[in-house]
């Protein structure tokens, strides 16, 4: 074992002077973010699975439906006010701005709930009693579920990956189980709805008193990140819509089968690209104690490394396809190549996911001002969709969705340089 050790730490040392990664950071926190992410995508393929044999198509695909409304409306949860802006807080020692963004959350909050009663009230007088009822019950459960989810910003500014994945993994795994049972048990599309609202408002609140009260975070709040996050949120309107509307012109221009079509087309490459999201949990807090000039210079070998390890992981998925659906979702082979067209976003997530790391962690080094072209991406994307979705179907969207990825890359890179070359006439590093 100790020759292990020293082979093990020699070929680190190894990476790392090759690579210029701090690897042992990488492996200390990415091995436990890794290994909680495959746990968490292995329960959602199980669900998946039981979704695509037990549950009709019809079903699902209003599932889908009323799960993109919820999602839309998130916007009024202010979103933005937590992940990466909290971790970078607590981060900093401000510890106590988790409990003050709760607050925020929650009361924001209620405009989601008062959105989706609205939505409910609609489908209930035109004598949809399907989608009626179970949008009045996500009303009552959509404050307290979408606010209490910021409980691992507290565990990840600290750097507690592991601690932080235990968590957010069990977490993640009975609220999947919550559902599972549900589709077992029942095939009603109203109880499909009350587990999955009931299991993640709970568990949401219990596991963040619990975190609260057994780390016990200071009392120092940084109300510029607050304030930052409600503006951030405002701003992104755009974007949290647009991500949804891909499901609801599916559902309302092709019904409830396509939409079921194209989310177990998507599936299995959400749940590849999900590995990937540790990216930014584990570079914010790292690019955050780094220069301007320190990022810049390995800017180019880090978006190269990732979009081979993308090009990888989507071509053997391109050829692995026909299997996986023929093996689990023998009722969806139409969606294989829907599938293997959409592996292409594999590629060209993970770039996008990087260069957003780096304007997250040095985003208060740039104006406000420049926030408002986030717009133009999901602008773009839902002018693309409008049009696509009509001509093309399903290819349409998934094309649109492509469009939307190069877009942000595009932008996201070009605000990069703008902050490198203001911070270098100023003469600041």
């Amino acid at each position: 074992m100790k020759r292990l050790k020293e082979k093990f730490h020699k070929i680190v040392i190894f990476l790392q002077k090759y690579t210029k990664t701090d690897i042992k950071y990488l492996i200390k926190g990415g091995f436990w973010l890794t290994l909680g992410q495959v746990v968490f995508s292995g329960a959602t393929f199980l669900l998946s699975i039981a979704f695509a044999n037990l549950l009709d198509p019809f079903v699902y695909g209003n599932y889908k439906y009323i799960l993109s409304l919820i999602g839309i409306m998130s916007v009024f949860s202010l979103p933005n006010l937590s992940k990466t802006l909290l971790t970078q807080a607590v981060a900093r020692g401000f510890e106590g701005t988790i409990e003050k963004a709760l607050k925020e959350k929650l009361k924001f909050g209620i405009l989601g709930s008062l959105g989706l009663a609205i939505a409910g009230a609609y489908y209930f007088l035109k004598g949809n009693n399907v989608l009626s009822l179970p949008l009045f019950l996500s009303a009552v459960f959509f404050p307290l579920m979408q606010s209490y989810t910021i409980y691992g910003e507290l565990l990840g500014g600290r750097k507690l990956f592991n601690i932080q994945v235990k968590y957010t993994t069990l977490n993640r795994i009975l609220s999947i189980f919550a559902v599972l049972l549900a589709v077992v048990v029942t095939r009603n599309l109203g109880w499909l709805i009350f587990a999955y609202l009931f299991a993640n408002t709970l568990l949401n609140f219990s596991f963040y008193y619990f975190i609260k009260k057994k780390f016990t975070p200071n009392e120092k709040v940084d109300f510029k990140t607050i304030s930052f996050g409600k503006h951030l949120s405002f701003i992104e309107v755009l974007n949290t819509f647009a991500s949804r509307l891909d499901k609801i012109l599916i559902f309302h221009c092709l019904g409830g089968v396509s939409l079921a079509v194209y989310s177990f087309a998507l599936s299995p490459i959400l749940q590849l690209i999900s590995i990937f999201k540790n990216i930014p949990i584990l570079a914010v807090p790292k690019l955050a104690s780094k220069s301007i000039k320190e990022i810049d210079e390995s800017i180019k070998k880090r978006l190269i490394q990732l979009s081979l390890i993308g090009i990888a992981t989507g071509t053997i998925y391109f050829f692995t396809a026909p299997f996986i659906f023929k093996i689990f979702y023998p009722k969806y082979l139409n969606a294989i190549p829907y599938s293997q067209f959409a592996s292409l976003l594999i590629f060209l997530n993970l770039p996008v996911l990087f260069i957003g790391s780096l304007l997250h962690a040095k985003i208060s080094y740039f104006p406000k001002k420049w926030l408002y072209f986030n717009s133009f991406p999901p602008l773009l994307f839902m002018i693309a969709l409008m049009i696509l979705v009509k001509n093309y179907q399903i290819w349409g969207v998934i094309l649109a969705k492509m469009i939307f990825l190069m877009s942000f890359f595009i932008l996201h890179f070009i605000r990069w340089k703008l902050i490198v070359k203001s911070y270098k006439s100023k003469g600041i590093e």
